[in-house]
């Protein structure tokens, strides 16, 4: 869009001149021709450019998307982590931290024991979110995101424009950011109160509301970030146009530019808040979940055995709750009673 942006404003500029130029030298039906082909070209310009601007807006809400999506996943991969160690701890402890009547399903799954348990015994949860962090450069003092601004053709110091009309044109996309940081403001301090009534009246709000209103208002900010960062580069080239001392702004150092492919690029690194808090809390979240799980059965328990079988399983019942385990796993002890008694 950029791209397609410059050269249509360098060949509207062109052709402007020629319309310029012939005014005495050509005839009413050419001038005519001329003017209908500028308006065109004018209306054509104007699309395109509206166009660029708002992919650039838009810019910080895909970058948010994209965050979004990577730490959803990071989540992801912190549960089933969790899960994975859990599981193995279950499986690893045997019959001794398994209710009796599961104990068919656990002779199953025995035999596949030291597969899963060489498996997940790989997975290193603080290492992954270790680096998880390293990778997406999580700061726990600053975190800066670098985003692009808007370039036009306007403000390069050695286009053929005029400074009236480099002044008119970049006077008139100030306008349009100044519109649309007035609207921007206004959103940013609804949201604000929204969150506050959330905060201030529980009954009225849920986790998902609160999460929810929380992720605009970063998507807003950031917007608002991005606008500004425009509107001191534009207002900065229209300073010299005329001559004025140059504004000021917080982000004015954090503004750079650079060639590429004969196009000059700009962009501007944001200062945004860390989630470090959110990384701790599923962090905490994930060890809560890869706790021991207890066992309503130990060792030493009385499991009274109501009929044997060859193949080596027994029924019996522990505890009110009857059902089938291997005759190797419990001790048989002497009794006198009808029924023998084992003990786990």
């Amino acid at each position: 869009a950029k791209k397609k942006l410059m050269v249509s404003t360098k060949k509207h500029e062109a052709l402007f001149h020629l319309v310029e130029s012939s005014k005495q030298i050509t005839t009413e039906k050419e001038k005519q021709k001329l003017l209908n082909k500028l308006k065109k070209s004018t209306e054509k310009l104007s699309k395109e450019d509206e166009n660029y601007y708002q992919k650039n807006v838009a810019s910080c809400s895909t970058r948010l998307k994209w965050e979004n999506t990577l730490e959803n996943c990071f989540q992801t991969l912190t549960t089933v982590s969790s899960r994975g160690s859990a599981v193995s701890g279950v499986y690893g402890k045997h019959w001794q931290e398994t209710c009796l009547c599961d104990l068919v399903l656990l002779f199953l799954a025995l035999q596949c024991h030291t597969q899963i348990h060489c498996a997940i015994s790989q997975i290193d949860i603080e290492k992954d979110i270790q680096a998880l962090m390293e990778e997406t450069a999580v700061s726990s003092t600053e975190n800066k995101s670098e985003f692009l601004l808007t370039d036009y053709f306007e403000e390069d110091p050695k286009n053929a424009m005029s400074k009236e009309r480099q002044t008119s044109s970049i006077k008139s996309k100030l306008l349009r950011l100044q519109k649309d940081i007035e609207k921007a403001s206004r959103d940013q301090e609804g949201l604000e109160r929204m969150l506050r009534a959330y905060s201030s009246h529980s009954s009225f709000s849920d986790s998902e509301s609160e999460k929810s209103t929380a992720a605009l208002m970063d998507e807003n900010s950031l917007k608002l970030d991005l606008l500004q960062a425009n509107c001191y580069k534009l207002s900065s080239v229209l300073a010299e146009l005329e001559q004025r001392p140059q504004p000021s702004h917080p982000c004015s150092n954090s503004i750079f530019k650079w060639k590429e492919k004969q196009q000059t690029h700009s962009s501007v690194k944001i200062s945004r808040p860390v989630l470090m808090k959110r990384l701790e809390n599923v962090v905490n979240r994930a060890s809560s979940d890869g706790q021991r799980i207890p066992s309503p059965s130990s060792t030493g328990d009385i499991v009274t055995i109501h009929k044997k079988k060859d193949e080596g399983w027994w029924f019996g019942s522990l505890k009110g709750k009857k059902g089938h385990f291997p005759a190797a796993y419990v001790e048989e002890l002497p009794s006198n009673a009808a029924d023998t008694v084992s003990q786990a």
